[in-house]
């Protein structure tokens, strides 16, 4: 852990309260010449992260390590996420119950690898200085992921969004699970191919996003104007 005019890296603490510089906390492994990564199985649990001017959190191709019940606000400007994942071979995540509000890019990404959980996470403010961005994002080298139990409001860009399909990599079995998105630019998107062997499972209940309410297309809005 980094702490402020202390740059000592210490693994595995939990419960410190501390303003981070950069470079943020976070672990980086080493990625084989082979294509594997290491096994880091660590863990950044119970802590609180305020005004860090890069990410809060960063890990490089990590391999089944858990980030949970940390508060993070103000984190990742201008235009780092709060919790970042680099490598597309960063696997079995699992990024639970974490509160994440006023980010300058999105909140959680690039979950680029496969097996990963982002889950029961409260995100709020996220991606403020960025336009094309999501809470918590997935891409082409995705699979196998679940985002579930989320509550993503207020945001910028996407709430959730798997993407990165332009270059024809697309990721597989890839899923949105029971998520609560209110008030965001838009709501949660998902991209994939046609004719893949099973589309992304999309089990959500949405909100009416600030853009749909001011048009006048939420629930409200078309309950108010009676049927026909």
């Amino acid at each position: 852990v980094y702490k402020r005019q202390a740059q000592i890296p210490v693994l595995g603490t939990t419960g410190e309260k501390y303003e981070v510089v950069v470079p943020s906390t976070g672990i980086w492994a080493q990625q084989w010449k082979w294509g594997n990564t290491m096994l880091t199985a660590s863990r950044f649990e119970d802590n609180s992260v305020y005004f860090s001017e890069g990410a809060a959190f960063t890990c490089t191709y990590c391999y089944n390590d858990t980030i949970a019940n940390n508060d993070i606000a103000h984190a990742g400007y201008p235009f780092a996420r709060a919790l970042y994942f680099f490598g597309s071979r960063t696997h079995y995540m699992t990024v639970r119950r974490n509160r994440i509000a006023y980010t300058g890019s999105g909140a959680v990404g690039c979950l680029w690898g496969e097996y990963s959980i982002a889950e029961l996470n409260r995100i709020s403010q996220s991606g403020l200085t960025v336009i094309d961005t999501e809470a918590i994002n997935g891409g082409g080298p995705t699979s196998y992921a679940q985002f579930r139990f989320n509550w993503v409001h207020d945001a910028s860009g996407f709430g959730l969004r798997y993407d990165a399909g332009e270059n024809g990599g697309f990721g597989v079995h890839n899923d949105l699970l029971f998520n609560v998105l209110v008030r965001n630019d838009v709501g949660a998107g998902a991209k994939f191919r046609a004719g893949r062997r099973r589309a992304p499972l999309l089990r959500r209940r949405l909100w009416p996003t600030s853009r749909a309410r001011r048009r006048g297309r939420g629930p409200r809005a078309r309950a108010a104007a009676g049927p026909g």
